[in-house]
Formats: structure tokens, sequence, C-alpha cells
């Protein structure tokens, strides 16, 4: 009877769980790792059940990067209508959140897979239209905006590539940085980083123009 249970329980693994166990392998073991035997051994299912939902890998990768672009839609719509100031404070919460080694995964995976790579180009172009939405509240160069909007996506993007695992503190700490050393804006969030709690001093720093003076030699 005991087996006949299993059986069942197996056999109601939904879409869903074979999503949560693919980004645990991609940010424990890397995309490489992602095959069916790994994805039916995470779950403690048959390889069937696996081939109940999906038709194999290709479209499980399409329905895996579909639900990740669905969630990451879901968090930039709740943010999109928010005041420049508290969206950036959200956007330090969200980081908090975020499944960085899963995301990390995911942009190593891009090279290598042209539906991952197409569907992390399309969500990077929608966080840049994002940070440039909120810059230009407060930064009147529209071609600066769009400059640091880049600056932030590579940084940010870059550093979750470069550390194994993500530090999220960090990747915080180097925005917040970047932020007030460019924008000229101080973003000082207390212990639970709420919105309605932050600071915010708005002094955009001068840009230089002109040539450095110099000074002639004597004679």
């Amino acid at each position: 009877m005991g087996g006949s249970q299993e059986k069942v329980r197996k056999g109601r693994l939904g879409r869903e769980a074979y999503f949560n166990a693919a980004f645990k392998i991609l940010a424990t073991t890397g995309f490489q790792e992602l095959t069916v035997d790994n994805l039916s051994a995470e779950l403690g299912a048959t390889k069937g059940s696996f081939y109940h939902h999906f038709a194999g890998m290709p479209e499980f990768t399409e329905a895996l990067v579909a639900a990740w672009e669905a969630r990451v839609s879901e968090i930039f719509t709740e943010m999109v209508a928010l005041p420049p100031m508290e969206a950036l404070a959200r956007s330090m919460e969200m980081i908090q959140q975020w499944p960085l080694q899963a995301d990390a995964a995911l942009r190593s995976w891009a090279w290598a897979n042209p539906v991952v790579k197409a569907a992390v180009r399309r969500q990077e172009a929608v966080w840049e239209r994002l940070m440039v939405s909120w810059l230009e509240q407060v930064v009147p160069d529209p071609e600066r905006c769009r400059l640091l909007a880049h600056m932030t996506l590579a940084l940010l993007a870059g550093m979750m590539q470069l550390q194994h695992p993500p530090d999220a503190d960090l990747i915080n700490a180097v925005a917040l940085e970047l932020i007030h050393n460019n924008i000229g804006i101080e973003l000082l969030p207390d212990g639970t980083q709420r919105p309605q709690d932050l600071t915010v001093e708005a002094s955009p720093k001068p840009r230089r123009t002109g040539r450095r003076k110099t000074t002639s030699p004597a004679g």
C-alpha cells in the first residue's frame, strides 16, 4: 500500500514543482546538470511524471523561462507606479529576496541556449526601461539616465556572475554606492529597509565642464 500511495503522490507533481526543482539545480550545480534524470531524482519521481507534463527538455526549457519571466514581470508591475525614491528602496529589498544563484545560472545558460538568451535579454530591457523611468524623475538629462540605467544593470549582472554564490548584501551596498556617487542621492535605510523609513537627500552632483584650469610657469 505504501508503494501505491507513493506513486499517487508522485503522480500529483505539478509543473511548478519541476520549475522549483530546476531552479534549485541551476543554483547549485549549473545548467549542464539540468536533465530529466536529475529533475526526477531531485523530486523523487519517475521520468514518466516529467513526460506527463512536458514533451521533452526543449519544451520544458521554454516553460521554465516563461514562468521566470512571468514572475519577474509581476515584480516590475508592482514597482513601476511607485515614486522614484520608494521604487529605488523597494529594488534594494527585491535584491534581498531575489533567487540570485538561479538568476546567475540563467545568465550563464543564456550563452549556450538561444531560448534562455532571448528571455534574459527581454527582462534586461524591461529592467533598463524601469530604471530610466525612475531616473528621469530626478536626473534632467535623458541620455545620462539611459547610461546610468545600463551601468546599473551591467554592474549587478556582472557581480552575480563573479560571485559564487552571489552576496545580496554586497550587491545592495554596491547599488547604493552607485546611486550616491553617480546621481547624488543618498538612501539611508534603517535595519528593516522599509521604504517609509528612508531618509532621502537629493542633491545632484555638478557635472564637470570645460578644461581643467592650469597654471603657467613664471617667466
